[in-house]
C-alpha cells in the first residue's frame, strides 16, 4: 500500500515532503489487468460472490459492504483526494478481488467436513485481515469516517469464531471416534486386519 507504506526516517532526520498529489474523482485510478474503473472492480466483486458457496456469503458480504461505504465516501468527498489514499484503497479492492477469485475457483469442490472446516477458518482469517487494513486506512486517511454500522465488524467477528470453533470441536470429535472405531478394529483382528484396511 504505497500512501501507508510510506518510508519512515530515524528520527531527527529531516525529510523532504513533496506535494500530495491530489484526484477529482475517485474512478480516475483504472485496474490494470482488466481496464475496469474501480466501481466497475467492485461490482465484478459483487457479481462473483454470488456465486460463491453460501457458507462464505456472511463473511464475505461484510467486507464487501465496507468496501462499497469507503468507495462511497471517496466518491462524495467534497474535497479534492489525495491519490495515495485512493491508491490505497484500490489496492485493497484489488487484493479482496483476488480472493474472491481465488474462493470461486475453489467453491465448487468437495470435501469432507474437516476440509470445509479448514477453508472456512482460511477465508475468515483473511477476510478479517482485510478488516484490519481497512480499518487502518480509515483511520490513517483523515477522510475517511468508520461511524456508519458496516464497519462495526469486531463483535460479529468474534461470534463466528466462537461458532467455528464449536463446531470444529463437534467435527473433531467426530474423527476422534472414527479413528477409535478402526484403532478397535485393528486390535480384534490384528495386524492382517489393519493391512486389509489400508490396501
Amino acid at each position: 500500500m504505497n500512501g501507508l507504506a510510506h518510508a519512515r526516517e530515524a528520527p531527527g532526520t529531516p525529510v523532504e515532503k513533496a506535494p500530495a498529489t491530489v484526484l477529482e474523482d475517485v474512478n480516475a485510478v483504472i485496474y490494470p489487468s482488466s481496464g475496469l474503473k474501480l466501481k466497475g472492480l467492485l461490482a465484478e466483486i459483487e457479481e462473483e460472490l454470488k456465486e460463491i458457496s453460501a457458507q462464505f456469503q456472511d463473511d464475505n458480504r461484510r467486507v464487501v459492504k465496507r468496501l462499497l461505504d469507503i468507495y462511497y465516501q471517496l466518491e462524495n468527498s467534497a474535497e479534492p483526494l489525495l491519490a495515495a489514499i485512493v491508491e490505497d484503497f484500490v489496492g485493497l479492492v484489488q487484493s479482496y478481488h483476488i480472493q474472491v477469485s481465488r474462493q470461486l475457483e475453489n467453491s465448487n469442490f468437495s470435501a469432507s467436513d474437516v476440509m470445509m472446516s479448514s477453508v472456512a477458518l482460511t477465508v475468515a482469517d483473511r477476510n478479517e485481515s482485510m478488516h484490519h487494513l481497512l480499518d487502518e486506512l480509515i483511520w490513517n486517511s483523515g477522510c475517511l469516517s468508520s461511524k456508519s454500522a458496516v464497519h462495526q465488524w469486531q463483535e460479529h467477528s468474534r461470534k463466528k469464531a466462537r461458532l467455528r470453533s464449536q463446531k470444529m470441536m463437534g467435527t473433531t470429535k467426530c474423527s476422534y471416534s472414527s479413528v477409535l472405531r478402526m484403532g478397535l478394529s485393528v486390535l480384534r483382528t490384528g495386524e492382517s486386519g489393519w493391512t486389509r484396511m489400508w490396501l
